[in-house]
């Protein structure tokens, strides 16, 4: 995938940003939109976030790729923490979960999640612009 990334670089840079505004539409989806109980929301959330991030990536390529790396990465390393030590529900379960009845909300420690999720970007973006500063 590297390879193919490196020799189309629109392409990769679509397919990062791609899943950079996917992974913030589940987090949106787990935060919030989940209560919507809808299969049809929380796919136009995911896919749409990252189809517009997508586009958008491949004419401001720079900036964008910075802020998609930085929230897939937070994405992937609190999701595999959180299922790992529990109370991060999966997004594609939580409506399931939710019409059988074994959960009637997402779990207050989702928030620290999500909360750490926020810290991370943050902490990414601004790594990876000091590492822009210092190469220009």
């Amino acid at each position: 995938m590297g390879f193919i990334f490196i020799k189309f670089t629109k392409f990769g840079s679509f397919i990062l940003g791609f899943f950079g505004g996917f992974g913030f539409g589940l987090l949106l989806f787990n935060a919030v939109i989940y209560l919507m109980d809808s299969y049809i929301a929380l796919w136009c959330l995911t896919l749409g976030l990252g189809l517009i991030n997508g586009l958008i990536t491949l004419y401001q390529s720079e900036h964008l790729i910075i802020h998609s790396s930085s929230m897939f990465g937070t994405y992937f390393f609190i999701t595999g923490v959180g299922l790992i030590t529990g109370h991060y529900e999966n997004p594609f379960t939580v409506l399931e979960l939710i019409r059988y009845g074994e959960i009637y909300k997402v779990s207050p420690l989702f928030y620290a999640y999500f909360g750490s999720s926020i810290v991370l970007y943050c902490v990414g973006i601004f790594f990876q612009y000091r590492k822009l500063k210092q190469v220009k």
